[in-house]
């Protein structure tokens, strides 16, 4: 069933992208939805009257919602933006793939004998795209929306030529909301567009900050690594402010650039406060010192806490550092750490260092037993990680959408959401502006974080 819906989503896919090959316009628009005026279904089946619910309660299709399966912008697409309409316009770009997944799909399901099944591979990054619009469709279904809402889907074939291609297609130019791509590149490329075009681009997989610059109109869903070093400063400052701190880092960009911003932050601390917190920073790169000074034992104060704080993403070097902590001293790490596959697990086992990170599901609460029943029931497959990501990600589109309409930067000012997977909330990133310098909107940023702690070979939630 699973693969068959699959297969399903995909053949559509390919069969609109193909249809416009001969356009050079493979990565036109592959799917169109219209949703409109949607009830809320409890579990019971009886339509819901009452506001939006932050839950999955069993997913059925609204009864006054369309849906157009590989519409492209022309046959059947106006692509111009009327101007005081109510329909709230979003564009998704992902990475489908959707000629290839769909042809391995169909080959697998052909293959009666089951001799090449069993080699049958789903891309990860195709899985993950499939799962975001799985969760995002899944919330649209579930929940009340006051405005119309239209989906325009885009495959980016993960290629950044072809996103090059795709902001020049004038279907997008009618959405309101652009949410996607999911690489660097491609990220910063569709920020360009939306920046000129006054379109608002949400960016739910992409944390990078070197294309930010002076863009009101970009959302960052996924927090930037401020927010993993703020958390870990807030619990620093809360539970180790008597403790001997060390900054430890390596001459790599990304690692120094984290080490700075945590200097940065001790350094504010001890300007404003009484207290003073004692740490020092050292780069273990850094040829220009002496050996020693290189060392961590040399920063360790014998028979008090220590706190390293490790920004390092190198996992060789991670583990060459682990490996040697000692009792007395609390290890604070980076984001990666857990899913890095270098870093052995005894090691991190040892040293039960903090990480952050902005996922987290309760399997206790009732909300996510019923979200986890109504998705699996309605997609044959339990959510991922993406999934929650989707359904969060729409579900307080929603909230924003039924409050302030089509005022929805006014909704990110205002209302936070703390969902089943994932929170969001969004605050302007103010910097002074390089022309006139005056203070401007840098961009929109997530601070929702949560701290972890390993423990007995365990993911503790810590705050």
């Amino acid at each position: 069933m699973r693969n068959l819906l699959l297969l399903l989503i995909l053949i559509c896919c390919a069969v609109a992208c193909d249809a416009q090959s001969k356009n050079n316009l493979r990565q036109n628009i592959i799917n169109q939805n219209t949703y409109s005026g949607q009830q809320t279904r409890p579990a019971n089946g009886n339509p819901g009257d009452g506001p939006l619910r932050p839950t999955g309660m069993g997913a059925v299709s609204p009864k006054d919602s369309t849906d157009k399966s590989g519409t492209t912008p022309t046959s059947s697409t106006n692509t111009t933006k009327k101007s005081g309409d109510n329909v709230i316009r979003i564009g998704i770009i992902l990475p489908f793939e959707a000629q290839s997944t769909s042809e391995k799909i169909y080959n697998a399901m052909s293959d009666k004998e089951g001799t090449k099944n069993e080699g049958l591979k789903i891309k990860e990054h195709v899985q993950e795209a499939l799962d975001f619009n799985e969760g995002l469709k899944y919330a649209l279904s579930t929940h009340t929306v006051k405005l119309p809402v239209e989906i325009y889907t885009f495959d980016s074939q993960n290629n950044d030529s072809v996103v090059q291609e795709l902001v020049k297609n004038d279907t997008l130019k009618i959405c309101d909301i652009i949410i996607g791509p999911t690489t660097s590149n491609q990220a910063k490329t569709v920020a360009a567009y939306c920046k000129k075009n006054g379109i608002i681009n949400i960016q739910p997989f992409v944390a990078s900050k070197a294309f930010s610059s002076e863009n009101p109109y970009l959302v960052r869903f996924m927090p930037t690594i401020d927010a993993h070093l703020q958390k870990e400063y807030e619990m620093v400052t809360d539970s180790f402010d008597e403790a001997n701190i060390v900054i430890m880092t390596t001459k790599r960009e990304r690692d120094i650039s984290a080490a700075k911003q945590l200097d940065t932050l001790f350094k504010n601390y001890n300007d404003i406060n009484t207290h003073k917190l004692k740490y020092s920073f050292f780069n273990i790169s850094d040829s220009t010192v002496l050996v020693a000074k290189r060392s961590l034992s040399y920063y360790l104060v014998p028979k008090e806490r220590n706190v390293i704080m490790m920004t390092c993403y190198d996992e060789p070097v991670v583990n060459s550092h682990l490996r040697t902590i000692k009792e007395n001293v609390t290890v604070f790490g980076m984001p990666t750490w857990i899913e890095a596959e270098q870093i052995r697990a005894d090691y991190l086992n040892k040293a039960e260092p903090y990480f952050t990170d902005n996922y987290y599901v309760d399997t206790s609460r009732s909300q996510v037993k019923d979200f986890v029943s109504g998705y699996t029931n309605t997609n044959s497959q339990h959510p991922s990680r993406f999934s929650y990501l989707g359904y969060d990600a729409m579900t307080y589109l929603t909230v924003i959408f039924n409050k302030y309409g089509k005022s929805i930067k006014q909704g990110f000012d205002n209302e936070s959401y703390d969902g089943l997977g994932f929170s969001f909330h969004i605050s302007p990133v103010i910097r002074n502006s390089k022309t006139s310098g005056e203070p401007v909107v840098n961009y929109y940023t997530n601070t929702a974080m949560h701290l972890f702690q390993v423990s007995d070979y365990h993911v503790l939630l810590v705050r």
